[in-house]
Order: C-alpha cells, then structure tokens, then sequence
C-alpha cells in the first residue's frame, strides 16, 4: 500500500497551526484597548469628582470665610484694643535680628534675670498693683527651677526641698509676647473654629507696626533722601542683597509716578467737566414768505459745560496706596523671602513692611529697625530707636509731645519727624482663611478703628 503525500497539504497544516496564535494575539490587543479605554473613562471620572468635590469644598469654604469675616468685623467694633505690662517680659524688638543661637542665650539670660523676681522685691520696683493697668499675659513665665516632693503620702513629711536643675530650652517654643500679648505683629490670640465642618482660622494684625512703603512714594525733595534712606536701612536689617533692594526702590519709584505720597494727606478733590443740557432752540411760524426773507437768522445756541466736584475722604488714600501695593507693580516675592537661620520661627521684609496704605508706624509697637526707619527724617535714628525702646518697657508711651520732654535731647529731631509717628495704631488687617478638604479661600479686610468708630475700607480675597 503506497501513500501518496502532496506537496500542497504542508502548508496547508502550517496555516491551520497559527490559527490559535493569531486569535491569541487579537484577543490580547482587544484587552489591551478595552483597559485602555476602562482605565481612560474612569481617570475622567475621578477627575470629574475631585473637580466637583472641589467647587463644593471652594464654596463652603468661601460661605464659612465670608460669615467669619462678617462676624470679626462685628466683634472689632465691640473690641477693646489694650496693651499689656511687658516690664516682666522680654522685649520683641530685636527678635527679626536673632538667629537660633543668639535667641537661646536671650531667653536664657531673660529667665536668669526676670522669670523669678522675689513679690516684695517686685512690689519695690513696680509698684503695688503694677499688673493692673494693663490687660495682663495669660502665659506663665517659664522658670529654670523644679521642686521634688519628699513623700507624697505622709503628710508630716510633705515638704519640698529646691533642687536646681538644668535642661534645654528650644528658643522655637518660647513665645516672646508682642505689644498686645501675642507675638508679634497680632493683636489677639489667633482664632480657630468651626462653621459647618469648615476649619477657619482669624488673625488680627496691626498695621502702624510696621514700616509704611508709601513713604518712598514721594516727589517732596526735602524728605525724598531721608525716606530713600530709612527703606535701604529696613533692607539691610532683614539681611536683603543689593539688587532686591534696588529693585524695591525702582519699583516704589515707578508706583510714585501713579500717586505720590506726602504726609498729612486731606480730603480727596477731583473735578469732572460735564456737557450740561442746552434748551432746545424754538422757531415760530412766520405769518409770510416776505417776513422770513426780511428776519435776519439767529444765532444757534452752542453747547454748555459745567464743571462737578467730588470729595473722598481723606482715608480713601490708603485704599489707593493699597491697591498699589497689592499689583504686580511691586514684586512682593522677593520681599517675602525668608531671613536664613532663624530656626522654625519665619522673618522676611514683607512680615515687617506695610503695603495697605497705612502712613504712620506707632512707636508703641514698632520693633527696632522699623523705628530707626521712622526717625531716619529727624536724624539720630539709632539713639531715639534706642531710647523708645527702654521707655515704652516701663509703660507706653502716651504721646509724641510727651516723647520729645522725656527725650529733650532728641527734641528737634523728633518735632521732625512728627508727620510720621503715632502713640495709637488705628489701621489692622483681619485675615480670614477657611479650609474644606483641598479647598482654601482667604480674604483680608483693611479697617480703620479709632477711639469711637470703626470703618471697613476694603476686602480683599487671596489666592
């Protein structure tokens, strides 16, 4: 029996055997574009959800921020803004200089020489009832020193002996109380709480604590230098390079040529020439056609003008300094660079410079280099800076007049630079940030606050 094989049943074997891998092959890359099309759907689901999840968490967060604004412009009305006795506290004005070294001998030394002053030595120095003239701090003061307890169950022997003991003090956690209590430039304790499951934080900062950038803003060539030279002395002490400081005085320079400030602003006056309305021209009927040719042709009555006058407050400056300041106009991120090696706590040019419109710095409040900034229009700025400094410790000062008697030698230099100094801060900022999952919303109101009103002249929301 003979087999008869064909040359054409090879190949057609071949073809039938690759069967299998080709149905594999298209059944791998129809997965592969099915999970490509799963996975493509459901990322722009999620991304569809978190965008969503995100404009609902923006608008509670804007909701919860704009009630806590409404709420703290309410309570400032109502506020009573004191200063406390800091004759037992260490001085806020020289914290920007420190670095974490220098700060951990300061609190040492403050502890060693103040944080245990016998009671009858205290009444001797201050006086009985010293405390209470001003709102006092709630924080204790730290000591160096701790008491073991022999026994703490027989009564008889109950009593302490002092022991010393050493330990470390991180100068990060030592809050150094500000004019007002808390550190400086707040005015109240930050305030945290809750609206509608929203976190929302609110700070109060004085504003006349800090150095006014609109004193460069000035054409006035009598004070031009000695403004020009209080702002590059501000810049030297936050440890600001020679271009960011040029480039900060460009930048006010180009700001001047909008609006230049000059001291003891008043009211606001512009003028307006408006077409006032013209009564139209009347014809009467002519009784004939001789009449008409014989009358001669009055004059068409022309187009009238008036001039309009509107007043702005004298306040309605800052605002316009404010929105100055707050433009592109001035490069604010280079001012909010941070001063290297002060540990955990954040100093920069811009934490001390103020860019709402404010025009005086209260030398009740003002740290160091922002008063020497201040008297640098009267000259002898290290000394009177000094001489505050020492003054204010005791109690605040309460005028500038009273300023120039207790430093006579600094009179003249002090009468010159009165326009520019204040005893009582009346410009704050109240800052609002409301945080709902990834969302934030931050609003900032400027308010003028005096003895007898309170005034909202702008808010403004942050990115």
């Amino acid at each position: 029996m003979s087999v008869n094989i064909s040359k054409h049943n090879i190949p057609c074997r071949r073809r039938k055997g690759n069967r299998p891998a080709m149905a594999l092959l298209i059944t791998i890359v129809i997965l592969v574009v099915l999970t490509t099309v799963v996975y493509t759907t459901t990322s722009k689901m999620a991304m569809i959800r978190h965008r969503q999840q995100y404009i609902i968490d923006y608008q509670k967060a804007r909701y919860a921020c704009d009630s806590a604004m409404k709420s703290a412009l309410e309570e400032m009305k109502e506020t009573e803004i004191k200063y406390i006795d800091r004759r037992r506290q260490p001085d806020f004005s020289d914290m920007f200089t420190t670095d974490q070294y220098e700060l951990e001998n300061y609190i040492s030394e403050w502890l060693e020489s103040e944080s245990e002053l016998p009671e009858e030595e205290e009444e001797e120095e201050f006086g009985p009832g010293s405390s209470s003239k001003y709102k006092e701090w709630s924080q204790p003061y730290l000591t160096l020193r701790s008491f073991e307890y022999d026994s703490l169950y027989d009564e008889q022997d109950s009593g302490y002996e002092e022991e010393e003991e050493e330990f470390y003090i991180d100068p990060n956690k030592v809050v150094v109380p500000g004019p007002y209590g808390p550190p400086w430039p707040e005015v109240i304790e930050p305030e945290y709480f809750d609206i509608g499951g929203v976190e929302v934080i609110m700070t109060i900062e004085d504003e006349n604590a800090k150095m006014p950038a609109t004193w460069t803003i000035t054409t006035d060539s009598k004070v031009k230098r000695a403004a020009s030279d209080g702002v590059e002395n501000f810049c030297e002490w936050m440890q600001m390079d020679r271009e960011s400081i040029e480039q900060l005085q460009d930048d006010l320079i180009n700001i001047a040529k909008v609006k230049n400030f000059y001291p003891n602003m008043g009211d606001i006056v512009t003028t307006k020439v408006v077409p006032s309305a013209s009564p139209r021209p009347t014809t009467r009927p002519s009784t004939s056609s001789s009449r008409r040719r014989t009358t001669s042709r009055r004059p068409t009555p022309t187009s009238r003008s008036r001039v309009v006058k509107t007043t702005r407050p004298k306040s309605a400056h800052a605002l316009d300094f404010a929105r100055l300041l707050q433009s592109s106009a001035i490069d604010l991120d280079s001012l909010a660079v941070g001063v290297p090696d002060t540990g955990d706590r954040y100093e920069s040019a811009l934490k001390y410079l103020a860019i709402w419109g404010s025009q005086k710095i209260n030398i009740n409040t003002a740290p160091r280099h922002v008063l020497e900034a201040a008297f640098m229009f009267g000259g002898d700025a290290e000394d009177i800076a000094n001489e505050i400094i020492h003054l204010r410790k005791k109690e605040p000062i309460a005028s500038t007049g009273k300023l120039e008697g207790d430093l006579y030698a600094y009179a003249e230099s002090i009468r010159k630079c009165q326009p520019y100094i204040t005893t009582t801060s009346t410009f704050f900022t109240i800052k609002v940030t409301a945080t709902s999952g990834k969302a934030k919303a931050t609003l900032v109101a400027l308010i003028k606050k005096d003895a007898k009103t309170t005034t909202k002249m702008a808010v403004v929301s942050e990115l």
